[in-house]
């Protein structure tokens, strides 16, 4: 699979007498050091893009992702979305991918897979009558604030007429998720009383 985004050279390779074309990503290019760094969609642009910064957001995300899967694997594995979690961070890179290039990734199936996974994990919880508190699994809740953080920056780059529909959808969605699977970890809620 090529990366979404990043410098790619690609060198063709012998594997088993079959060409293999073989994927190398060189880690600095000292092309930023201006600071400025490659946006496909509209070539060169300071760092300081709204664009860039999203992208430096879903990286972010994508590694508190990373720790929750890894910390809480054996739960994850027990609750059956250990790898549905895998599959989401393939999935922030397929947003990033979009955010840099422009052309549609993310599609509904991914936004439906989503809901169906929450809906699997809502019918082990007792319904929610009242706004809790982060109190357990309080990575899983910075993993959520920083989607939240995600999604707001999509909405304003919607409003500077950038086409992201889906990915706000399917952002919005996976705060929902990891709101859903920080409640399923549990052992106790702590209930705001406001």
């Amino acid at each position: 699979m090529i990366p979404p985004y990043g410098l790619v050279i690609y060198n063709s390779i012998r594997f088993n007498n079959q060409n293999i074309q073989e994927i190398k990503m060189k880690i600095y290019t000292k092309t930023g050091d201006d600071g400025t760094t490659l946006l496909p969609k509209t070539g060169r642009v300071p760092k300081t893009n709204p664009n860039i910064q999203l992208l430096g957001s879903i990286d972010e995300l994508n590694a508190w992702i990373g720790f929750v899967n890894q910390k809480y694997i054996l739960e994850l594995k027990v609750h059956e979305v250990y790898e549905f979690i895998i599959e989401i961070q393939n999935l922030l890179f397929e947003v990033g991918a979009e955010v840099a290039t422009g052309k549609e990734r993310i599609k509904e199936e991914h936004i439906k897979k989503t809901e169906d996974i929450i809906d699997l994990m809502t019918k082990s919880l007792k319904p929610l009558k009242n706004f809790i508190i982060p109190f357990n699994h309080c990575e899983i809740h910075l993993a959520r604030a920083v989607c939240r953080r995600v999604e707001i920056d999509l909405v304003r780059l919607m409003e500077a007429h950038q086409d992201f529909k889906n990915i706000v959808v399917f952002i919005n969605r996976l705060s929902d998720f990891l709101f859903t699977l920080a409640r399923l970890l549990g052992p106790e809620e702590k209930i705001w009383h406001g």
